[in-house]
């Protein structure tokens, strides 16, 4: 994923702004990759662990102190 995302950075940076068709062609690269997809499903996975790895640690504090009470 990282490899399609620096090809459209790097076409990105290197278009000619004058021209009109430029955004065009990255619209259609990045549709092409499926970037966005990719972006989403990486962005879900990444909070699901967040989320778990909260809730694991929390769960893990609360048990340590009601064992000390």
């Amino acid at each position: 994923m990282l490899g399609d995302l620096e090809t459209v950075l790097l076409q990105a940076s290197l278009g000619d702004d004058e021209d009109p068709r430029a955004l065009e062609r990255l619209q259609r690269l990045i549709d092409r990759r499926d970037l966005l997809t990719k972006i989403e499903i990486i962005n879900s996975e990444s909070s699901a662990r967040r989320v778990s790895t909260a809730g694991a640690a929390g769960r893990g504090y609360e048990g340590r102190s009601r064992g000390n009470e």
